[in-house]
């Protein structure tokens, strides 16, 4: 989530958390299971890069 702020801003990282994971979601599965598990559970709840 830090990378979606820096990369494009607070308004883009809200929706992104109000839509799909918040930031402690995020956090919590990159710290147990790495930055690709954290990237899969976003496109699993149906975030993508369009």
């Amino acid at each position: 989530m830090r990378f979606i702020k820096e990369a494009s801003g607070g308004g883009i990282a809200g929706r992104v958390e109000r839509a799909y994971l918040n930031e402690g979601e995020v956090t919590q599965i990159a710290s147990q299971q790495g930055f690709c598990a954290a990237a899969q559970a976003l496109r699993n709840k149906g975030a993508a890069v369009r």
